[in-house]
């Protein structure tokens, strides 16, 4: 095999990673969202129960770290920086070693840092942004159920109960709304502020319903309930817009991705071809192709973070 076909060659198999983690986020359907997400609602009792795992807050880093491991059947509890470390240095190494086996120019390598490094974190981020949009996506249902619900049975308990054996029994709300009922029930005030901070710490949506449903729990009486069937009301109709704005968000990621799919493609071309591949090697030509592929991965984030906080 000479050179050129070994170039090709390893163009075509870096073209096929690309692909992968590019397209990877929107067609990772393994376990199915019902189920991940029930693992991932029910996971706080798991980690808080003071078993052999390490208890942590729901959204934090840790939390968000093991969630991320877990899309790839990992169990790293109790292992999570070591875990995020070794992911960045893998990330870092295969990235260095696809652009050197490639044909890009050697200096072009250093890129791999930023990348393999922002690669990571955005693959922690979008396991946690994929939990929180599907949780709110089941909101609005669950929110018109309560409403009606409630104006049949005064107990706020009973009502959640009645409303979360509705719900998909392998979607996210049912374990959660369990949980909070439970927490109301046996330890009163002290269970409501734990599940508010808990709904918020997992979404900001979350967290609004969990409040009204507290001030409900609080208050009681029919005229509260009509005024909570008010307020559900108007809540789900901003989440249901929230749900197109999420799902248009999504839709300029996918075009993002086609786009730096598309570039990386061209620049596979330009590697493989003996009258650029030269050109490649000028130093000038690498220190361009070092600050424009770290530039793009910065982008990336940047891009990612803007789409996030518009949804938000």
């Amino acid at each position: 095999m000479n050179a050129q076909s070994l170039y090709a060659l390893t163009a075509a198999l870096l073209g096929g990673v690309a692909v992968y983690f590019i397209i990877q986020p929107l067609t990772r359907i393994g376990r199915g969202a019902g189920k991940t997400l029930s693992d991932f609602v029910g996971s706080a009792d798991d980690l808080n129960r003071g078993g052999p795992q390490e208890a942590v807050a729901v959204g934090s880093e840790k939390h968000r770290i093991r969630l991320a491991f877990q899309d790839f059947g990992l169990d790293v509890s109790g292992r999570e920086e070591t875990a995020l470390w070794a992911a960045r240095i893998v990330a870092i190494v295969l990235i260095a070693a696809a652009i050197i086996l490639s044909g890009l120019p050697r200096l072009s390598a250093l890129a791999a840092l930023p990348i393999g490094w922002l690669m990571v974190k955005g693959t922690i981020d979008g396991a946690w942004r994929k939990r929180r949009q599907a949780v709110e996506r089941e909101l609005p249902v669950f929110l018109s159920r309560l409403a009606g619900v409630t104006q049949a049975t005064p107990n706020v308990i009973d009502a959640l109960d009645d409303v979360g054996n509705t719900l998909d029994p392998d979607g996210p709300l049912k374990a959660w709304v369990g949980r909070f009922a439970s927490r109301l029930q046996t330890n009163g005030q002290l269970g409501l502020q734990e599940g508010l901070e808990e709904a918020y710490a997992i979404s900001p949506s979350l967290g609004v319903t969990a409040f009204e449903i507290g001030r409900l729990w609080e208050t009681g009486g029919s005229g509260y309930a009509s005024a909570f069937s008010s307020a559900a009301d108007n809540l789900s109709g901003v989440l249901e817009a929230r749900a197109i704005a999420i799902s248009k968000g999504e839709g300029a990621r996918g075009s993002i991705r086609v786009i730096l799919l598309a570039l990386l493609g061209a620049i596979l071309l330009m590697t493989t071809n003996p009258y650029t591949r030269d050109i490649l090697q000028k130093p000038v030509i690498q220190i361009g192709y070092l600050a424009g592929l770290a530039w793009v991965a910065l982008g990336w984030t940047f891009v990612n973070g803007t789409i996030d906080e518009a949804v938000s």
